[in-house]
């Protein structure tokens, strides 16, 4: 229509078809799957037949008012009840409906409407944009499906706070998330668990905070664990004056009163001399340098 102006077009009395409410039920969903963000629900308000001074039959011209509510495509973690409210009306013929050309994707979006008009917006949580019952279980739908794992992420990066403001369903369904995170972290923390000891069996190492020392009246012996405790480790020197002969051990845990068995064994000779005095020094000095560490690494 050239030159429109709503404030002087005219309606026809009960003339609307239920061709025409057919068509016109179309309308919400398609423009509110042509805004930004993903459509909770949509109403169909109001339809009417424009008058014209032509044959009003033949194409009418209608006006369809609607409603609908959006949240959008990337979803906020500290925001899921984000919702976008609007009331639009728009003049569109008939035939355009019927052909489902309201909104077509060419060489960009197209709308196959004459006039747009928007009534009303709101931005708020899912209560201040009067978002209804179906609207919220389809955002809770869409959040379930979609967005768990970034609930699981905003609750460790935020020390498992719950946002503000949500109501119970959503905050229910942030706390299975939470829960669900914290079962798959624990069975993960067992997995690796298991994974570390089972290497350990193949490729043993030991902790050196594990390091400590038993003496008896003619030996000094070096121990070493792996972290769980399954191999050791032992350096053993003669408190004899200038005793150079080293006995190295590795020891794997069984289930007995021996506690270890020992799977490999060899003598070494240290790099120098080592006296009762200085036994204890001599031999963290040698495993500090390398030197002991290196030898008992060899064992097999």
């Amino acid at each position: 229509m050239d030159n429109f102006d709503e404030s002087k077009i005219e309606f026809e009395p009960d003339t609307l078809t239920e061709a025409a409410w057919t068509l016109a039920r179309t309308v919400p969903a398609v423009m509110a799957s042509a805004c930004e963000g993903v459509c909770l629900c949509s109403h169909l308000l109001k339809v009417q037949q424009v008058r014209t001074t032509k044959d009003v039959q033949s194409d009418p011209l209608l006006r369809v008012d609607y409603e609908f509510w959006t949240t959008p495509d990337q979803f906020d973690a500290a925001n899921p009840e984000g919702v976008t409210y609007r009331r639009e009306h728009l003049y569109v013929r008939a035939s355009v409906l019927d052909s489902s050309e309201l909104f077509v994707h060419g060489l960009g979006p197209e709308f196959g409407f004459e006039e747009w008009f928007n009534d009303s917006t709101i931005e708020g949580n899912s209560e201040e944009a009067g978002l209804p019952a179906e609207g919220y279980a389809a955002l809770l739908q869409d959040v379930t499906e979609n967005h768990l794992n970034a609930i699981a992420e905003y609750l460790v990066d935020d020390k498992e706070r719950l946002p503000q403001g949500i109501r119970k369903p959503m905050q229910q369904l942030y706390i299975a998330a939470e829960k669900v995170r914290r079962d798959a972290d624990k069975v993960w923390a067992e997995q690796e668990s298991k994974r570390e000891t089972e290497r350990q069996l193949v490729n043993p190492t030991w902790d050196p905070q594990s390091i400590y020392f038993v003496q008896h009246a003619d030996q000094l012996t070096l121990r070493l664990y792996s972290p769980e405790k399954q191999f050791i480790w032992t350096a053993s020197v003669s408190l004899l004056p200038d005793s150079r002969s080293i006995g190295l051990s590795k020891g794997r845990k069984v289930s007995s009163p021996l506690n270890y068995v020992s799977v490999s064994k060899v003598t070494t000779n240290a790099p120098c001399p080592i006296s009762p005095a200085t036994a204890e020094a001599v031999m963290r000095e040698l495993f500090m340098s390398g030197w002991l560490t290196q030898q008992l690494e060899n064992l097999k």
